[in-house]
């Protein structure tokens, strides 16, 4: 029985690097597999060392299936280490902070003195955030609040929930948004140590599929789950990542198309709703470095949802400017984790 698990893990491994290079708009199932990567990698590490202390020959059908795709491993669990830097740099922060839900809690004012000591202490040079609140009153209030002097240059859209806060001075902002309205890219250029980058910070669309997740989640504890309820819930799941999955795929070709006309190297802090394995990620990054997989070290998790080893919150930049250090922060303002990364700029 065992013999056929392995079978069927190391079959469904072998989909999932197909991601990478099929768009969701052919083969959405293949991008749907694929999420579950991480959870293919236990297995098979598991198989390993079950077949190996049997001495089965097994063994090695795991270990060629991780070989064939082994820089997939880097882009959910890396081993690797900070850099000193050797000339001037620029410390990032991106965070979804899912539309400042932690607003909506009793103790919100003891929530946001303690977001704001957070982001002091991490000591930024650049704010990327997704899910911000919107509205131009809105957005000095809440700035004021979380203690953002120190950031005097912004790019917002009123009507949009990603904003940029900044320590240096902010140049020709503008904007990518998608269809549907809501979901995009806005970007600035900014100049260090004489050097010209373009800053993108964007959010892809969402999945939306933790809604019915977070259903069966809590029907499953309640003892209330039956089969024909679980059955309609993962029908909506499956449907709703084929149709977003496709949008998706199209604004990552939008941003490809963006990031290969700049005239300047880029840095992208983004919330793109995909893992490494998609087609989404494998598309940006041909023209940027991820810094995970660069020095970041760990397991590489950002959502903090129902849906669990998820990696969906970068950092890229251009070969141009590499990192120096790359760490994902374990606090629960949101149902997302931050990501601060400092990258060098020769």
């Amino acid at each position: 029985m065992l013999k056929y698990i392995n079978y069927i893990v190391v079959f469904l491994t072998l989909i999932s690097y197909l991601a990478s290079y099929l768009s969701p708009n052919n083969a959405w199932p293949i991008a749907f597999i694929s999420i579950f990567y991480p959870w293919f990698l236990l297995f098979n590490l598991l198989f390993i060392a079950y077949w190996g202390y049997k001495k089965n020959k097994l063994a090695f059908l795991s270990i060629f299936t991780l070989l064939i795709g082994y820089q997939h491993i880097f882009g959910f669990v890396n081993f690797g280490k900070e850099v000193e830097s050797k000339s001037a740099s620029i410390k990032f922060m991106t965070y979804n902070l899912a539309g400042l839900s932690i607003l909506n809690n009793k103790n919100k004012a003891e929530e946001l003195a303690a977001l704001s000591s957070f982001i002091k202490s991490q000591n930024c040079d650049l704010l990327c955030f997704q899910e911000f609140i919107i509205g131009e009153a809105a957005v000095k209030q809440l700035a004021s609040k979380l203690k953002l002097d120190d950031f005097p240059y912004r790019n917002s859209i009123k009507d949009k929930a990603v904003i940029i806060f900044s320590k240096y001075p902010l140049t020709n902002n503008n904007q990518i948004f998608f269809d549907p309205p809501g979901n995009g890219f806005i970007y600035s250029d900014i100049t260090i140590n004489n050097k010209k980058a373009r800053i993108f910070c964007g959010h892809f669309h969402s999945s939306t599929v933790s809604t019915n997740a977070n259903r069966l989640a809590n029907e499953a504890e309640g003892g209330n789950l039956d089969r024909e309820m679980a059955v309609i819930e993962l029908k909506g799941m499956l449907g709703k990542f084929r149709n977003t999955s496709k949008i998706r795929a199209n604004e990552a070709e939008n941003l490809a198309f963006e990031l290969k006309r700049s005239p300047y190297p880029n840095i992208v802090c983004c919330d793109l709703n995909e893992t490494p394995q998609s087609y989404a990620y494998h598309l940006i990054s041909k023209y940027l470095i991820d810094g995970f997989k660069e020095v970041g070290a760990g397991i590489g998790t950002t959502y903090n949802g129902v849906i669990p080893a998820l990696r969906i919150d970068y950092v890229f930049a251009s070969p141009k400017f590499p990192f120096s250090s790359y760490k994902i922060s374990n606090v629960k303002f949101s149902d997302h984790y931050p990501v601060i990364a400092s990258i060098q700029i020769p």
